[in-house]
């Protein structure tokens, strides 16, 4: 799977060989499944670059001193943390898409293409309004998305989407460069949101109304529920 997708033409990167939380392991342990992909991405990308790293579940942990430790650690190895300034939680689809085809219920699946086409836009203008609150200026977005069978099928339909949107596909090093990924939020708290919000909140900034209004009309919750009954 991963050398098709690399004659594909796209790229690798680190994201834990275990997919880990931080919360729930030590920074030794965590660094060192952070360390066990690295021969497997050296004999696969043997010339491009693959010191990219993204926390599973954008969880950089609670606790200040693991945090750190793995963030010294991923600087002295050469990696960027690839954050996410979108993410529309697009892996929730997918297991309602199995729940509502095993019950062939092809009404819901349609409510599913429609909302999931939906919840993309509406996170992207979420992600463009912090950002102009923020940096008054839209920087170089990154956009999460996950493998599975239901974003599979719906992959055409959003690229689409998108790009009736005004979307522009650039590469991750082309996004990479844009200097608000030189930021490193400084929370407290859980590290656990995109990376716009987590930089709102190290400002300690208001959520402008206009994400309000629009994350009151997200469709994730709903979506968790789809088929379940």
């Amino acid at each position: 799977m991963l050398l098709s997708w690399l004659n594909a033409g796209q790229l690798l990167g680190n994201h834990t060989y275990s997919h880990l939380n931080l919360d729930h392991v030590s920074a030794d342990e965590y660094i060192t499944d952070i360390r066990k992909n690295d021969p497997l991405l050296k004999q696969l990308m043997p010339h491009k670059n693959y010191h990219y790293f993204r926390y599973p579940f954008l969880e950089e942990g609670t606790n200040s001193t693991k945090h750190t430790m793995v963030r010294q650690y991923l600087d002295h190895a050469g990696y960027q943390v690839a954050e996410v300034t979108i993410d529309f939680s697009d892996w929730v689809w997918d297991h309602a898409f199995f729940r509502c085809l095993r019950k062939k219920n092809q009404e819901k699946i349609a409510w599913l293409q429609q909302t999931y086409l939906e919840e993309a836009i509406q996170s992207l203008e979420i992600g463009k309004i912090l950002a102009d609150s923020l940096f008054h200026r839209q920087p170089k977005h990154i956009f999460l998305m996950h493998i599975g069978a239901f974003q599979a099928m719906m992959l055409q339909d959003l690229l689409r989407t998108l790009q009736n949107h005004d979307v522009h596909f650039i590469t991750l090093d082309e996004a990479m460069s844009d200097p608000i990924y030189k930021l490193r939020p400084m929370l407290k708290q859980k590290r656990t949101d995109a990376f716009l919000t987590q930089i709102r909140m190290s400002r300690r900034a208001a959520i402008p109304p206009a994400v309000l209004a629009l994350a009151k009309r997200s469709y994730e919750g709903r979506v968790h529920l789809a088929c379940k009954h």
